[in-house]
């Protein structure tokens, strides 16, 4: 089974399981454009969460879409239909809320979770943090 991963600029990788069966078109969209190089940066009103407003444009509609983003999920806003966060990628660490739906595509492994908790905290903390994703 493939995984996005997450590489961290520390050589840390925090996988994630591509929800294939209910985002089967931001997977299948995202694959053909990773790897990505992005830069992280923390929320600041919508909880535990990291994000870049500088993800790949996607002309593809809601998909798996929601605001109301779990710990551990990461996803993607489509440009279609007009999104205001539409490029933004995001990854929820603990309880957060979008400001417009974005499509979720991958669920953290349980063993990654820590990773990706402090990754959070760091950027909360330290500031934006380069990244790359990876399908492996």
């Amino acid at each position: 089974m493939a995984f996005l991963t997450l590489v961290i600029t520390t050589g840390t990788e925090i996988k994630f399981r591509l929800l294939l069966e209910e985002a089967p078109i931001t997977c299948d969209t995202l694959a053909k454009i990773i790897p990505l190089e992005i830069t992280l940066l923390h929320a600041r009103t919508s909880g535990e969460e990291i994000w870049t407003p500088d993800g790949p444009e996607l002309k593809i509609g809601l998909e798996n879409a929601t605001v109301n983003i779990e710990s551990g999920e990461i996803g993607i806003a489509p440009i279609h239909p007009r999104n205001k966060i539409s490029k933004c990628l995001v990854i929820s660490y603990g309880q957060a809320k979008l400001f417009d739906c974005a499509n979720i595509f991958g669920q953290v492994l349980k063993e990654d979770e820590d990773n990706l908790k402090m990754l959070g905290n760091k950027i909360w903390t330290e500031g934006k943090q380069m990244v790359k994703l990876m399908i492996k």
